[in-house]
């Protein structure tokens, strides 16, 4: 399955001199993610097609009280623990809260810095156990995620006026 999280907001800050005192503030409000949107599954070209049923079921599934638990844990956060490396291709350390488990991951980020633009992308695989989501299971586990799950970013961030 593909989770797609387009409603998301933040703040970054990074002197390419110094990135020691580099900054990020990520929130992702889990109402705005969507499950298995076809233009995605295409892109990582993901076999097979959703039924209508799996399309209402899957996403209330998902933000239902066993999963992310929408209802006492709206956002997704995630917050700057540090940086190694240098630029263009850096180790960052991300602090990231989900639900009520917060865990520090350490993610290889690939930077592109622009005079008015940076672009972060890369990858990052956890458990979804590790967060106190229980993997998604029906039919007695014949149909089920798997609990390793991989992340995949982009994020672009434009400077601020002024």
């Amino acid at each position: 399955h593909v989770l797609v999280a387009d409603g998301f907001a933040g703040r970054i800050s990074v002197d390419p001199a110094d990135l020691a005192p580099s900054a990020l503030q990520l929130t992702v409000p889990v109402g705005s993610l969507k499950v298995d949107p076809p233009d995605a599954r295409q892109a990582l070209q993901l076999s097979g097609a959703l039924d209508a049923g799996d399309r209402t079921e899957l996403p209330d599934h998902m933000l239902a009280a066993s999963p992310l638990d929408e209802a006492h844990y709206p956002r997704v956060t995630a917050t700057l623990a540090g940086v190694s490396g240098q630029l263009p291709d850096v180790v960052v350390g991300l602090r990231v809260k989900i639900k009520a488990v917060e865990k520090v991951l350490s993610i290889p980020v690939h930077v592109e810095l622009g005079p008015e633009l940076l672009r972060a992308s890369g990858e990052v695989e956890l458990l979804q156990s590790d967060f106190g989501i229980e993997p998604y299971s029906r039919l007695l586990g014949a149909i089920a995620v798997k609990d390793r799950v991989r992340v995949r970013f982009t994020l672009v961030a434009r400077a601020e006026a002024g």
